[in-house]
């Protein structure tokens, strides 16, 4: 049979019809991304046949445990609940997504065994059936897993802790560590000018309040939820608290309000402080020690062994850019093209002799992090 496109809620039906044909063989589930609603067809059918067996590729990558894309305490279920016949590999920088019935058929593509994977996102893939697909697939996978080990119930559960206590910031920092673009005027001031609006002695409207960090330039529906995000950004830096729906000033407004060097360098502190990953990506583009542009900086992050944080990377880069950690070599503040982090970097020299060194040094990729903190070695 040719290849066939299968796109959308199609992969849905593609899976089921493959379960329908599941006996003896084995299913390998290459993905990244896994939920427990995505699992949920093929645990149900391994519940109803004893002689089903699955295997799983996958990235055990602390942020994406973090954030819910990888559900690891489900696999460890499915591993408790059907011993050697699921069994899961760990597969470092895994991007692949592959379906395949062993000696039946496949289905290669875009989508993750999520909900959002399988039915809601805009995804495609081919259906491969042919002998000799299905034979190059098959020897594909076993290449990936070349002479790894499944990884144990225990370990899964090691990793959901880890990912747990380490790496919920990382998700904070992912939804909230955002920008305040302004037309004319750096991010912190925009903030200042935003705190200097608050009584000395009581507090505003929060409605009022939000309004002012609100995007300017884009008063657009993608960005409905900047404000609050912004909102929050500015309690954990402890510049406001909320109290009765009115927003009051905090401890650390004095230190933001200080004007130049000093002002720049505390707010720059305060960011590193709450959210450690900042401290990472200046270290990586200090080691790299040339001027970079934007899409060097992957890159760069992922031979540092931080190339989680490349979804952050920008808006750290703008705030440090903005607070004169890092040297803008071309471009303006609101359209930055190149850039440097200076040797004479604040925070980064102050990381030297406080609790932010621990966080570069101890905080790295996520097998080597997780390794450091539970001994084990996938």
């Amino acid at each position: 049979m040719a290849s066939k496109f299968v796109k959308g809620r199609e992969a849905i039906t593609w899976l089921d019809g493959i379960i329908s044909r599941w006996s003896t063989q084995q299913l390998s589930i290459v993905s990244p991304f896994i939920t427990k609603s995505g699992m949920a067809a093929i645990s149900t059918a391994m519940s109803q046949h004893e002689m089903r067996k699955a295997i799983v590729l996958t990235c055990l990558d602390c942020p994406a445990i973090a954030m819910g894309y990888l559900d690891v305490c489900e696999l460890a279920a499915l591993i408790t609940q059907y011993g050697d016949r699921f069994q899961v590999y760990h597969i470092p920088k895994l991007h692949a997504k592959v379906f395949l019935l062993e000696g039946i058929e496949a289905l290669v593509g875009s989508a993750n065994l999520t909900m959002g994977g399988m039915s809601d996102n805009v995804e495609i893939g081919i259906r491969c059936s042919s002998k000799a697909e299905i034979e190059e697939l098959d020897g594909l996978i076993l290449h990936w897993r070349g002479t790894r080990e499944p990884v144990e119930r225990d370990q899964l559960l090691a990793y959901y802790e880890y990912a747990k206590t380490h790496y919920m910031q990382l998700l904070q920092a992912y939804r909230h560590v955002v920008a305040f673009p302004h037309q004319e005027h750096t991010y912190d001031k925009v903030v200042r000018d935003a705190l200097q609006q608050i009584p000395a002695r009581g507090g505003i409207e929060k409605s009022k309040f939000v309004n002012s960090i609100r995007n300017q330039r884009t008063q657009v529906l993608a960005d409905k939820d900047g404000p609050e995000n912004r909102l929050w950004f500015l309690q954990q830096l402890k510049l406001v608290r909320i109290k009765d729906n009115k927003v009051y000033k905090a401890d650390n407004v004095r230190k933001v309000m200080k004007e130049g060097t000093r002002q720049s360098n505390a707010f720059a502190m305060l960011i590193c402080s709450e959210f450690p990953e900042c401290l990472q990506i200046l270290d990586a583009l200090l080691k790299y020690g040339k001027e970079t542009g934007w899409e060097d900086v992957p890159r760069i992050l992922d031979n540092q062994g931080i190339g989680h944080l490349v979804d952050q990377h920008k808006s750290i880069i703008r705030w440090m850019v903005h607070l004169n950690q890092i040297s803008l070599i071309s471009g303006e503040p609101k359209r930055i093209e190149s850039f440097k982090v200076k040797s004479s970097c604040y925070v980064l020299r102050r990381a030297s002799d406080t609790y932010a060194a621990q966080i570069i040094q101890n905080t790295g990729s996520t097998d080597r992090g997780f390794e450091r903190l539970t001994g084990a070695a996938l």
